[in-house]
């Protein structure tokens, strides 16, 4: 357990069963999500014509992404993002990165659930 008593070893496990260009893709698609700027091009796909994604791996995270996208509001995050006014500049953006991760921990049980 970390230091706010949130368990991460659903997590690390889930994240250390994927394959690496599985943790790649996710990766990206986690960067596109949360970033303020363009996310970066993708590879192009491998010149042999194959998907590079097995299709039960693309479900579970098209299930994933809908989740996220679905969640209702956290309590949590909206107390912090209704405080983030009042703070210095300087600081929030350590609120909005709070956020972030309570909506990424909000996803571990769907993680667990699909099996990624």
């Amino acid at each position: 357990m970390n230091p706010d008593g949130l368990d991460l070893s659903a997590l690390q496990q889930a994240l250390g069963a994927m394959r690496p260009e599985d943790l790649d893709a996710l990766k990206t698609m986690a960067a596109s999500m949360f970033a303020q700027e363009a996310p970066p091009k993708p590879d192009p796909p491998p010149s042999d014509g194959a998907f590079p994604f097995a299709p039960e791996t693309v479900g579970k995270i098209v299930a994933l992404l809908s989740a996220l996208k679905n969640d209702a509001p956290d309590p949590r995050s909206e107390l912090l993002l209704a405080l983030r006014p009042m703070l210095k500049e300087e600081r929030r953006h350590r609120v909005d990165q709070a956020a972030q991760m309570l909506r990424l921990m909000a996803l571990l049980p769907k993680l667990k659930e699909l099996g990624l």
